[in-house]
């Protein structure tokens, strides 16, 4: 509670992208057809089950939640109907977030205009990270996140 302000939720302190923080995406061949095949059908659970999970981010992000009381929102570029399937894949791995997709980097570097400017976000690569500015911060897959 904060001002006589009684809500359950932590406030947002920090964000994530899915793809490339949290997890990697199919990369043998095979898998690949597979994932492409669940993608071609709509079977949006299945695809995401296909994905690698980064170990050290997860915990970050579990602990972040659970154990700090540090809202976190997790952000996808992947295809519209995955929502779902990552809120479902994170349930599984013990963290229950807000996630929201957007067509590409340039909507969520619009969207974050409007956030608590001491709000951080973890992001794959050094590109997104320009393009996000000071709150950004490149998250390694074997390392955790530093706020």
């Amino acid at each position: 509670m904060e001002r006589n302000d009684i809500q359950a939720d932590a406030p947002i302190k920090q964000a994530c992208l899915f793809e490339g923080v949290l997890a990697a995406p199919p990369v043998k061949t095979l898998q690949k057809l597979r994932a492409a095949k669940a993608v071609r059908q709509h079977e949006w659970h299945r695809y995401i089950g296909m994905w690698t999970p980064y170990e050290m981010p997860l915990k970050s992000l579990v602990d972040s939640v659970n154990r700090r009381g540090i809202g976190v929102e997790v952000y996808t570029c992947l295809h519209e109907g995955v929502v779902d399937a990552i809120d479902r894949w994170l349930a599984r791995k013990g963290v229950s977030v807000p996630v929201y997709q957007f067509e590409n980097i340039y909507e969520i570097v619009a969207e974050m205009k409007f956030h608590n400017p001491s709000m951080r976000m973890h992001v794959a690569t050094e590109e997104q990270a320009q393009l996000l500015g000071l709150r950004a911060r490149v998250a390694s897959p074997h390392k955790e996140w530093v706020l």
